[in-house]
């Protein structure tokens, strides 16, 4: 007998069945239950003639496509989704020969290994986890019989996209100030909200007049720019509803430039040249480069450096909770571990005056 579940606001219907000693199932969501019924009325009927439910000469990136268009797509956001069809677009290319009937580790780690030659740690293991996420549902379901696939290692090149920087306090101070001094420039005060509020660029681009409160130097932060889909949606989080605090001379120093109404930057413009503007304050004033999200994390780290508590800078940064903050920047609490080490440490190297000597 076919079993149902409400998925979101979706009906999925599973039907299993004995093939070959094994128990298999196949599943398939549909947006009533009414649907789900009749396909699984049809698969039952198909199991009764003695077919075959679970079809398994597919490749990965076939069922990968149909595992997130089914499982993922109704319940994310549109840009999760793309980021879905990026991580297809890499299986088509390095993993488009394997197939779930003939699967085997060493298929799958040569794959890895190739995709991981060129690419970072961050992106690689980006991948596997998608990967052995839907190759988890597809033992499941009955296409493969065994999950060898959780052995799966991470292999990457250390040449791969940049790491995430932080500018160091110094360094913060001295951009900070050319923005102020270039603060003409909308490409420029992109980069000194960011600098200012460790917003993320998308929540950046969404903002509005409406947004900013000069009476009480707040920035409310309520929705984000999707570059995908050309609009602001809701931001990435619940905790990423927020409001920043602000300094008035900051306020004070952008609002010439604010239109009397509606969106603060063209956003179709801006958020395609964001990217270009930070390398080129950066070539100005002689630092590394940086991606714009780096901004955020500059932020934080300054905040850090200040004696802001990793509290405050969870709160301020939207994320859920303190233990996300404490991962992201693990090297800034590293850090103060050292500090406080050593100051630990020169005093006690400093001999009582009371203590004699022998």
């Amino acid at each position: 007998m076919a079993s149902f579940e409400k998925r979101g606001k979706k009906w999925r219907a599973v039907v299993s069945a004995v093939e070959h000693s094994k128990r298999v199932k196949k599943s398939k969501t549909f947006d009533t239950k009414k649907e789900a019924t009749v396909w699984a009325n049809q698969i039952e009927s198909e199991k009764f003639f003695g077919e075959s439910i679970v079809p398994k000469h597919i490749s990965i990136p076939d069922y990968f496509y149909q595992w997130y268009t089914i499982y993922k797509a109704p319940d994310i956001r549109v840009n999760t989704t793309q980021a879905y069809m990026y991580l297809h677009h890499f299986l088509k290319k390095y993993f488009n020969h394997i197939y779930l009937d003939t699967l085997t580790l060493n298929q799958l780690q040569k794959a890895l290994n190739d995709f991981g030659s060129t690419r970072s740690k961050t992106t690689v293991a980006h991948l596997a986890s998608a990967l052995k996420s839907s190759l988890m549902d597809a033992k499941t379901d009955g296409y493969i019989n065994t999950d060898t696939f959780r052995r799966l290692k991470i292999r990457y090149t250390e040449n791969g996209a940049p790491n995430k920087r932080f500018l160091s306090a110094k360094e913060f101070e001295s951009m900070r100030a050319y923005l102020y001094d270039h603060i003409n420039d909308p490409l420029n005060r992109t980069i000194l909200i960011a600098l200012e509020t460790g917003a993320r660029r998308g929540e950046i681009l969404a903002l509005t007049v409406d947004d900013i409160d000069f009476n009480n130097d707040i920035i409310h932060v309520n929705k984000s720019w999707t570059e995908y889909t050309k609009k602001a949606e809701k931001p990435k989080t619940p905790q990423s509803i927020r409001d920043i605090k602000v300094p008035h001379s900051f306020l004070l120093s952008i609002q010439p430039y604010l239109p009397e109404s509606g969106d603060l930057f063209k956003t179709k413009y801006i958020a395609k040249s964001t990217s270009n503007a930070i390398k080129d304050v950066c070539e100005d004033l002689g630092i590394d480069r940086l991606r714009f999200h780096d901004l955020r994390h500059s932020h934080a780290s300054y905040l850090w450096y200040k004696g802001v508590s990793i509290e405050g800078i969870s709160k301020r940064l939207g994320h859920k909770d303190v233990t996300i903050t404490l991962h992201v920047y693990a090297h800034m609490v590293e850090e103060k571990n050292t500090e406080i080490e050593n100051q630990i440490v020169s005093i006690m190297d400093t001999k009582s005056p009371e203590v004699p000597n022998d």
